[in-house]
């Protein structure tokens, strides 16, 4: 009938054919280094624990328009703590003097390699300029719709305080007027209705002047938060200026990852033939967050 059921670690779902028609694709699924050399329009890589740069370069540079990797974290770990370690590590077999003295820690930082802290503050600090124009983007959006609703609110409640104010005031000349000896009798009706609305209005009043304190604070908060958006957006030139340095940075490093991989590679191939490395870890599990590598220039973007 065109529906599907769909099984995993978290349960099973029942997805409607409408929904199946609408939302659902076919695709294909290799792993990272399977799809080396490929290209395709849009390239979706999914990773269920830490890997090596090898096995984010190959997956994240197979799209032409955007590249997207899903992922899986546990405990306190974020998807950005993940992929930072991903691009520090390289699990390619090493000289045991090498291992020796990266576990002594005496082994010298490589030239032109951005350590594990740098790639964390400069991804970080990437993440936090892109938010917060982003965010202001939202909010110089939204907030023409909400400040004419929140001024529509406030005209609403002067324009009820008014009503009900007069109203206390008429029934207050109506009781002025009639309710004394000689008159009660013929407007008994008009003093009932004036006493009535003696007991009613005031709670209305109270009522009123709340929501038109509750609509002034709206405006108020939402002026401050239009100036603060167009604060950010006023500045966003060295915004982006200094985000366009950091994917020089980030592409820099990776470049320079990828050619010192190439060369230990071939290194590797002469010396031990035949042996790969076993923790090719290309990832199995949609993840947490979700970040995009672009391959003209090579820039990364949450999303």
């Amino acid at each position: 009938d065109g529906s599907l059921t769909i099984a995993g670690t978290a349960g099973t779902v029942w997805l409607p054919q409408s929904f199946v028609s609408d939302h659902v694709e076919l695709a294909y699924a290799r792993t990272g280094m399977g799809a080396q050399g490929r290209t395709v329009r849009i390239g979706l890589t999914f990773y269920e624990r830490a890997t090596d740069v090898r096995n984010v370069y190959v997956p994240m540079s197979r799209g032409t328009h955007s590249n997207q990797a899903f992922i899986g974290t546990t405990g306190e770990q974020t998807a950005l703590d993940v992929l930072t370690q991903s691009i520090a590590t390289d699990w390619i077999d090493q000289p045991a003097h090498t291992r020796r003295a990266e576990l002594n820690g005496t082994e010298l930082h490589r030239p032109g390699l951005l350590d594990g802290t740098e790639l964390r503050e400069l991804l970080e600090q990437r993440y936090g300029i892109t938010s917060s124009i982003e965010h202001a983007e939202r909010e110089l959006a939204r907030i023409p719709k909400a400040l004419y609703a929140a001024k529509q609110a406030k005209a609403k409640a002067e324009k009820n305080l008014s009503t009900w104010e007069a109203g206390i005031e008429a029934a207050t000349h109506v009781l002025e007027r009639f309710d004394r000896p000689l008159h009660r009798r013929k407007h008994e009706p008009e003093i009932a209705a004036a006493k009535q609305q003696l007991r009613e209005l005031p709670e209305h009043i109270r009522m009123s002047r709340g929501h038109l304190d509750d609509a002034n604070h709206s405006i108020d908060v939402i002026e401050q938060q239009k100036v603060a958006a167009s604060d950010v957006l006023g500045n966003r030139t060295v915004g982006d200026k200094t985000a366009s340095q950091i994917d020089e940075w980030l592409s820099d490093d990776i470049g320079v990852r990828m050619r010192i991989a190439r060369l230990e590679q071939t290194r590797h191939r002469h010396t031990h033939p035949g042996r790969t490395s076993d923790n090719g870890a290309e990832g199995q599990s949609v993840g947490s967050r979700r970040w995009a590598l672009h391959p003209t220039p090579s820039r990364f973007r949450h999303r």
